[in-house]
């Protein structure tokens, strides 16, 4: 079966600059391939479309920055974009914690943090025609749910159930940390608070045996006293 990629032989004029028309590749795998010598592929028309936009818009005739933010003076070269931009302004939305794009639903975030921040190709392994397995868990599903289970399994996205669940543990740590400091503390104060009360305590013994002791040998005087004057030698 022939897989050779065939490349756009035919450029148009649009009213926002340079459409190119491409030709897909012969076979079950056949993609469109970038024309700027970049070794993009995509099985979607438009998605190449968009990336020329994005990538090679001067070099193409494209109009750049032809999409304006009404709310700021932000510019892009795809609608697309500015839609993500968009949301930056909603209020409500689910903020990326690594650019300043944000989405409605949590699971559009995390396919554009797995996407745009994480290397996907590299924790994926194709097995069958729509199907990939995720080398972190080995699990097999479709091409199509796996860059969101991506997010959630493999360790290093920040919304990953391994990585959560060992910042759970690290936090119980430090918190367990904390709390054992502070309980050395308090014993470290209480022992300083007993041993004050102890020294204090034998000072007082002291002072008490001694008037003890003073009021031993004034009694014992008085009754010799008191014995002399009953019976006088």
């Amino acid at each position: 079966m022939n897989n050779t990629e065939i490349v756009c032989t035919e450029i148009r004029q649009k009213k926002t600059g340079v459409r190119h028309c491409f030709a897909k590749n012969i076979g079950e795998d056949s993609k469109y391939i970038c024309p700027y010598m970049c070794e993009y592929k995509t099985k979607n028309e438009s998605t190449m479309s968009m990336h020329i936009s994005r990538k090679h818009g001067i070099v193409a005739g494209r109009q750049v920055d032809f999409f304006k933010c009404v709310n700021c003076v932000k510019t892009f070269n795809t609608g697309t974009a500015l839609a993500h931009h968009n949301k930056t302004h909603e209020l409500g939305s689910i903020g990326c914690p690594k650019c300043d794009m944000k989405f409605k639903t949590d699971s559009s975030l995390c396919t554009h943090y797995v996407r745009a921040h994480m290397d996907e190709k590299s924790m994926i392994k194709v097995v069958d025609q729509g199907m990939t397995q995720c080398l972190c868990c080995e699990k097999v599903m479709k091409s199509a749910s796996m860059t969101y289970h991506l997010a959630k399994c493999v360790a290093e996205s920040p919304f990953s159930g391994l990585k959560q669940e060992k910042e759970r543990i690290a936090l119980e740590e430090s918190e367990s940390k904390k709390y054992t400091k502070m309980v050395k503390d308090l014993a470290k104060q209480y022992a300083k608070i007993v041993d004050k009360e102890v020294k204090i305590a034998k000072i007082e013994k002291k002072k008490n045996d001694k008037m003890v002791k003073e009021l031993e040998k004034n009694a014992a005087k008085l009754v010799k006293s008191t014995v002399m004057f009953v019976w006088p030698v």
